[in-house]
């Protein structure tokens, strides 16, 4: 049985009384939090940094990091780190700040440089500054192609999931139309066509408890407003 919930106290996520999916309620009890010291130029103080940990020591061989798509959380690993701690790979799903649970109230803002200064100061702190093996799903994995270009020194390899990075970034969008969209963006019909799209095997997978799950992170304080940057911002 996997003990990777033992890592930490837990972590407050708003919404997850009404989840039944027992991956979901075992990563929720294991958010771990760290504090990261990120550049002057892009936060105003300590950064909070949430993140899911697999209990495995530290060993010779690459830690692996893990990267989630647009408007996600750490959580979308919660069926996948159980696995890994099993194997004995040590193995970190780490929040982007912007999305997942993150509190960003010290960032001057969400923009690819300070979730590029993010992930270095959580490889550095957390990490310990170790190659690390980076995985990014989708828009994560444009946001680890930004980072291994800045930082080529730091990652062992690299494994682009389904990635976005070889696309041009989105124009620009009205901020009056963006911020009707992201109210959209948080709606369980829009969640719902989302979940058709993104499982498989739709009957076990694009369930009532997903949609609950991929909407627990939009209660943080914030999260409209860093949503609303990043649409008019144009991404990447």
């Amino acid at each position: 049985a996997t003990h990777w919930s033992r890592l930490s106290e837990s972590f407050p996520v708003i919404g997850i009384d009404e989840v039944t999916e027992p991956a979901a309620l075992l990563a929720a009890r294991s958010i771990k939090t760290q504090l990261l010291k990120l550049p002057d130029e892009v936060s105003i103080g300590p950064v909070e940094c949430t993140y899911l940990q697999t209990n495995v020591p530290r060993s010779s061989r690459p830690p692996v990091v893990f990267l989630h798509g647009f408007d996600s959380s750490c959580i979308e690993y919660r069926r996948l780190m159980p696995l890994l701690e099993e194997q004995g790979i040590e193995a970190y799903a780490v929040d982007l700040v912007g999305w997942g649970f993150s509190s960003t109230s010290n960032v001057r803002d969400v923009s690819i440089r300070t979730k590029r200064e993010h992930l270095y100061a959580f490889w550095q702190t957390v990490c310990g500054g170790r190659p690390m093996v980076l995985s990014g799903t989708s828009l994560g994995a444009a946001v680890a192609i930004d980072f291994c270009a800045a930082h080529p020194d730091a990652p062992a390899s690299t494994v682009l999931i389904d990635p976005q990075g070889f696309i041009d970034g989105a124009p620009p969008v009205p901020k009056p139309l963006a911020r009707l969209g992201i109210r959209v963006l948080k709606s369980w019909p829009l969640r719902w066509f989302a979940n058709q799209l993104a499982y498989f095997d739709k009957k076990a997978m694009a369930t009532d408890d997903a949609i609950r799950v991929g909407l627990l992170h939009v209660s943080r304080d914030g999260w409209e407003d860093d949503a609303l940057e990043w649409l008019v911002g144009g991404g990447p």
